[in-house]
């Protein structure tokens, strides 16, 4: 992965996030330098790294305040209520500790936890994709300087290493993700109904071609 340039406007000034990636595997290393014309404005430090059982907590966290700022025109609010993070602490460190194939990687700014992805085998295999996403998740205030990406490429890496062909994930119909997951070259291969919260919804599959 070479050094890329995000650039993002805002209301005062342009910021500029250069990304360095550091190291082999994994656990890659990224410095962001935010600028604009009076100079540098801060600094921070990026990893994603395999999460490990002390996580569980944090990972929750940020599975809850997401849903909070993702789903709150799309769920019923006891759908969100659901995924409030003490009672969701326990599937993570089951998940964390759970069967070989399956895996959960972190992004972490300055030893803080502020985006996740999980993933393993498909759970529809009859779909004819081996692996899957089942979750990607990045705090609001984090979203758009490419820490989505870096989770979903450092996920995608990791499938592909694993010997699996098709990578496929769900998102709710209406989600802004879905242009996020179009713009990553996903394509759409199928849609259902579900209900969630007690509550009718349309997701839709993306799919990608590993290798």
């Amino acid at each position: 992965m070479g050094s890329a340039w995000l650039i993002c406007t805002g209301l005062n000034a342009a910021r500029i996030a250069i990304i360095q990636p550091v190291g082999k595997g994994y656990a890659l290393s990224y410095t962001y330098r935010l600028d604009n014309e009076f100079g540098t404005m801060a600094s921070t430090t990026l990893s994603i790294r395999q999460a490990t059982e002390a996580d569980a907590e944090a990972i929750a966290q940020v599975q809850a305040e997401t849903w909070q700022s993702t789903y709150a025109d799309l769920l019923p609010a006891k759908a969100i209520e659901a995924q409030f993070h003490p009672r969701s602490v326990g599937f993570w460190r089951r998940m964390l500790r759970g069967p070989e194939g399956k895996f959960v990687l972190v992004a972490d700014a300055d030893d803080e936890v502020i985006g996740f992805v999980s993933g393993g085998p498909s759970r529809d295999p009859k779909a004819g994709f081996t692996a899957e996403i089942y979750a990607l998740y990045v705090l609001e205030i984090w979203q758009g300087w490419g820490i989505g990406r870096a989770l979903f490429e450092a996920s995608r890496d990791q499938l592909d290493a694993e010997g699996h062909d098709k990578l496929m994930l769900w998102v709710l119909v209406g989600n802004l993700a879905t242009g996020f997951y179009e713009r990553l070259g996903g394509l759409t291969i199928a849609e259902r109904d579900d209900q969630v919260g007690g509550a009718k919804v349309r997701e839709r599959a993306y799919g990608w071609w590993l290798g």
